[in-house]
């Protein structure tokens, strides 16, 4: 049985991001691509891998949020 207490949860250092609208306004706002790789379900198509650093996540969110209300 494991304490739960005791158990580490490492936070995620990458994030995938499959949108190159959404990546390239993450460029923009100073975010930088490490990687790149074929989308899981359209291999032929590019997703995009950034570090995970602060505000990063809050970044993405809020683009997300505007394409939705677009």
């Amino acid at each position: 049985m494991i304490n739960v207490e005791m158990a580490v949860v490492p936070e995620k250092t990458t994030k995938v991001v499959p949108d190159p609208v959404i990546a390239r306004k993450l460029v923009q706002s100073g975010y930088t691509i490490i990687d790149i790789k074929p989308k899981k379900h359209f291999p032929r198509e590019t997703a995009f891998v950034f570090q995970v650093v602060d505000g990063f996540i809050e970044q993405l969110n809020k683009l997300i949020e505007e394409k939705r209300s677009q």
